[in-house]
């Protein structure tokens, strides 16, 4: 799909007549963009793209990485600290749906990461990043995790969530 948009634009198709500096460089840039949003939709990137992703300047392209289920923790930590609440309610939404699934099948250090950027999101200073966790956590959260980390459950508001 790039290459083709790519070479409609070498061809000339898409911009009749000389371009200027300032169009081509524009041109490039939109597509740039393109690429990486279509990047960040897919679950199947590679890992190590998905976390370059993760610190885009785009904020579309850092809230689809934090929505993508194929973006690693180590991503998902970096996005926890986003500057961008909508980014944060995306990733708090992702891993409250991912915390729900039974067959998620993880190491136990992305289990560990992930225990803990939903700690770090349980913690965000913004009410609505707090509530998406919580709503997408409440009746997903298995107990064992909990369980499995005792002195980070007892001062989790996840516990507490209503």
């Amino acid at each position: 799909m790039l290459k083709r948009l790519i070479g409609k634009i070498a061809d000339g198709e898409l911009f009749p007549g000389k371009m200027t500096y300032h169009e081509a460089r524009a041109s490039l840039e939109a597509h740039a963009h393109s690429a990486r949003v279509f990047l960040a939709k897919r679950p199947d990137v590679e890992p190590e793209i998905l976390y370059y992703l993760a610190t885009d300047d785009a904020v579309e392209v850092r809230r689809l990485v934090a929505a993508n289920p194929g973006t690693p923790q180590q991503a998902n930590r970096l996005l926890a600290h986003d500057r961008d609440e909508d980014v944060r309610c995306e990733l708090a939404r992702k891993l409250g749906r991912q915390f729900s699934d039974a067959g998620m099948a993880w190491t136990p250090r992305a289990r560990a990461l992930a225990f803990e950027v939903a700690d770090m999101l349980a913690h965000d200073k913004v009410v609505r990043v707090r509530e998406a966790l919580a709503d997408e956590m409440k009746s997903a959260m298995p107990m064992h995790v909990f369980e499995e980390h005792p002195r980070e459950a007892k001062h989790s508001p996840l516990l507490h969530a209503s």
